[in-house]
């Protein structure tokens, strides 16, 4: 049976070397609680076919196939399927995911860096008035190539079809789209990136991850996007890290307004700006625009440290970020949105992680419910 799992997993993302340490393979399934967009989290299951990585690696697993299914008390609903093969090979590396995902409480507050919020108008006649449902099928699969040394190469590429419907009362986003908005998309990127972390489970505790992309995407009249993301861990003291995120993207050409929400990074993708991926303490997403200016500070202090078992850890953060709309991307410090809060987040053996953060950005408290660190 253990031998089966194995044929399969490696059928899925890749053949491992016989005789490797790589042949030792999982499964596990349990309960999860996946995060919704401004509201309670999904309640489901997570099923998890693993090899496991030897166990001096930066991963706990050489390849892995994880299945996702969860619902929301408010309709929203998402199943994924998702192969991460880090250790595909010699100095390669694949990351694939399907998703089908609807947020019934997605945020939408108009396009722009300077876009509102009146709680006065969320009325018994008007209780979606910032809300809209955000429906997104999408599959995609990116390919890395260590080039030399801490210096790789990613190409990727998907599909997406995005659905914005409005909800029941009135609704500011069906006071702009009357009728909702469908969008179809297809992509194709290509980023460098430099990576020193010492590991990839539980939290960097040193290193930088330094990734500049390039993207082109057929949705709306066709679109580009280029983009850096710069993050660094610095150990200060036995127990505490300090941690930073700085991202730069911009947009060019006629692009949707799910490309205006979703900034791909090597991996994966920030939600963006506002909610668990960006900024803590506002809404998901509370700004929208082509260009995004993005910064995340931590100091993490390890409270409780049981090795392989799993420990406890403190954080406090600040958040900070503008979009910009209707304007090409500069560099600058004006009209940028502050935010901070503090949280727990609790490792199980050596890789699975929680967060339970609370937050605020000026405009309420918001709790979340995450699955461990932002970056």
């Amino acid at each position: 049976m253990k031998r089966a799992a194995g044929l399969l997993i490696a059928a899925a993302v890749g053949f491992a070397p016989p005789g490797s340490a790589q042949e030792t393979t999982l499964f596990h399934f349990h309960p999860v609680a996946v995060p919704s967009a401004n509201a309670f989290p999904q309640l489901g299951l997570r099923f998890h076919l693993q090899q496991r990585a030897p166990y001096e690696a930066r991963v706990t697993s050489a390849r892995e196939l994880v299945l996702v299914a969860a619902a929301g008390f408010d309709g929203s609903r998402s199943a994924s399927l998702t192969a991460w093969a880090p250790l595909l090979g010699p100095g390669w590396r694949l990351r694939a995911r399907a998703e089908a995902a609807r947020d019934a409480r997605y945020g939408w507050f108009g396009l722009g860096n300077d876009t509102g919020k009146d709680d006065d108008l969320v009325t018994d006649d008007a209780p979606h008035w910032y809300r809209v449902r955000h429906t997104r099928y999408s599959a995609g699969a990116e390919v890395t190539r260590r080039i030399r040394g801490p210096l790789h190469v990613a190409a990727g590429g998907g599909v997406a079809r995005t659905e914005w419907t409005g909800l029941p009362g009135a609704t500011l986003f069906e006071g702009s789209f009357p009728g909702g908005v469908d969008e179809d998309d297809a992509t194709g990127r290509l980023a460098l990136v430099w990576d020193t972390r010492d590991r990839e489970y539980g939290g960097p505790r040193r290193g930088l991850l330094l990734e500049a992309g390039v993207l082109a995407g057929t949705g709306g009249d066709g679109y580009t996007r280029t983009w850096g993301d710069l993050r660094g861990w610095l150990p200060a003291g036995g127990r505490v890290v300090l941690a930073g995120r700085l991202v730069a993207a911009d947009l060019g050409g006629e692009p949707t307004l799910d490309a205006r929400a979703l900034v791909p990074v090597w991996e994966g993708e920030i939600t963006a700006l506002g909610g668990i991926a960006s900024h803590r303490g506002v809404d998901q997403p509370r700004w929208l625009g082509t260009g995004l200016l993005l910064a995340n500070v931590e100091a993490r202090v390890e409270v409780v440290d049981r090795g392989d078992y799993g420990g406890l850890s403190l954080v406090a953060f600040a958040d900070g970020g503008r979009v910009f709309e209707g304007e090409g991307l500069r560099v600058t410090l004006e009209d940028w949105h502050f935010g901070g809060g503090a949280g727990v987040v609790a490792r199980l053996w050596r890789r699975n992680t929680a967060s339970l953060t609370v937050a605020g950005g000026g405009e309420g408290v918001e709790v979340l419910l995450g699955g461990g660190w932002m970056f």
